[in-house]
């Protein structure tokens, strides 16, 4: 009876896991079926859950951007009212994402290093102000932000936005890589010093390859964080649209002119790259997080 039980409460549970994955995977997988139908098909009254036709040709308007010498990509309005650089605004979002998230990991490293290895006066103080800045909603930074860009200069500029990402994601790196760095044993860096290895030596061929895991768990948020913002990229740097612009452009505020089908396409396009990032870093994204908050 013990057993049938147990097998009872698992087919619930990966019967509820299921219907969850479902839920949550239900807009995408609606809004992949959108990108590969036709605008008449996708206003059709009732609705066409299955396309007739499928059609590839919006994912086709927006790899064409790629190709040199094309400026435009055509998977915008319907009737061409809106055109987009898809491939413009990918090489802006990656340029803004490689080099934002890069600098974080590397400053935050470095800083986290010193919290966990040093005693310094204001120390605790320290790490009560990473904490205090979590509370603080991105939103209210916007506007003191903006006029000190306005007074330097850096509007419409991709090193102003990695300046502001890397600023945002800093405090959260800086607090998970120091709890990761106290779990690493001290006794491997005294018999490095032992052997004539310096401080910086210590950090840099043990203690950071040691946390690979969490390293790149939090270069994959930082990663993310640059990619899906709106607001800071449509505020400061509208000139250089990035992906999350791009996709802004295609919405027609009145509604009379959107291509559904070659919104939703950019969504997916946009999409993807994050998604296989994260399956190739899955494994070092969960060890890393759930390991760096074991010892602060």
């Amino acid at each position: 009876m013990a057993k049938k039980g147990r097998i009872r409460r698992r087919i619930l549970l990966y019967l509820a896991l299921v219907i969850i994955s479902f839920l949550i995977l239900m807009p995408v997988i609606w809004t992949f079926i959108t990108s590969i139908k036709t605008q008449e098909d996708v206003i059709t009254s009732p609705v066409r859950y299955i396309p007739r036709p499928v059609t590839w040709e919006n994912y086709k308007n927006i790899l064409i951007s790629f190709k040199p010498g094309v400026l435009r990509t055509t998977a915008g309005s319907a009737g061409g009212v809106t055109h987009v650089d898809f491939a413009r605004s990918f090489f802006n979002s990656v340029i803004v994402g490689v080099a934002s998230s890069v600098l974080g990991v590397v400053i935050a490293c470095l800083a986290a290093y010193g919290l966990s290895r040093y005693d310094f006066k204001g120390k605790t103080l320290v790490g009560f102000i990473l904490i205090l800045t979590q509370l603080i909603p991105g939103i209210v930074y916007i506007f003191p932000i903006y006029l000190t860009y306005v007074k330097l200069n850096m509007l419409n500029n991709n090193m102003g936005l990695v300046i502001v990402y890397m600023s945002f994601i800093l405090p959260f790196s800086i607090w998970m890589l120091r709890g990761y760095f106290n779990s690493v044993p001290r006794e491997l860096e005294e018999a490095a010093m032992i052997d004539g290895c310096s401080s910086l030596g210590i950090a840099f061929k043990i203690v950071f390859p040691l946390s690979k895991p969490a390293i790149i768990a939090i270069w994959m948020i930082a990663v993310v964080t640059a990619w899906k913002d709106f607001l800071y990229a449509l505020i400061l740097n509208k000139k250089n649209p990035t992906l999350a612009i791009g996709i802004y452009k295609l919405i027609d505020p009145a509604g009379a002119h959107i291509s559904w089908p070659g919104l939703s396409a950019m969504v997916i396009m946009v999409m993807l790259p994050v998604i296989l990032l994260f399956l190739v870093t899955q494994k070092y994204y969960v060890k890393g997080m759930t390991a760096g908050g074991i010892k602060m």
